[in-house]
């Protein structure tokens, strides 16, 4: 997948994605990795309205307050994949940035209190 895995297999990304594979709801390369069923049952990719619902859902089960959407997984991952060491050049590739614009992302990195601004 070009990203190792975590050290930690219940919260590794890499791992978690591997056993939602393993389910077979995913069938091969260019179909939906995360998709919704229309009402006919076909597989249809996830809106950004539903994945905001769904990050929204589970920031307030998890007590976390303050103001999420599904864009906060993108500068979230951009913020770990920074604080974890790599490099800018890597981020964009893994997050399919073109251009300098996901620095803008890395902001909280720069005081060093990205983890306190993201609300852990």
């Amino acid at each position: 997948y070009g990203v190792e895995p975590g050290k930690k297999e219940s919260t590794c990304p890499v791992k978690i994605v591997e056993a939602y594979i393993n389910l077979n709801l995913w069938k091969a390369e260019g179909d939906w990795l995360f998709f919704s069923r229309g009402v006919r049952g076909k597989k249809r990719k996830l809106s950004v309205s539903a994945i905001t619902s769904v990050v929204k859902k589970l920031t307030s089960e998890c007590g976390l307050k303050g103001w999420y959407t599904g864009h906060s997984l993108r500068i979230g991952g951009a913020t770990a994949a920074a604080a974890g060491g790599m490099t800018i050049a890597q981020i964009q590739a893994i997050g399919g940035w073109m251009s300098q614009a996901l620095l803008i992302y890395l902001r909280a990195l720069a005081d060093g209190q990205a983890t306190s601004k993201m609300g852990f």
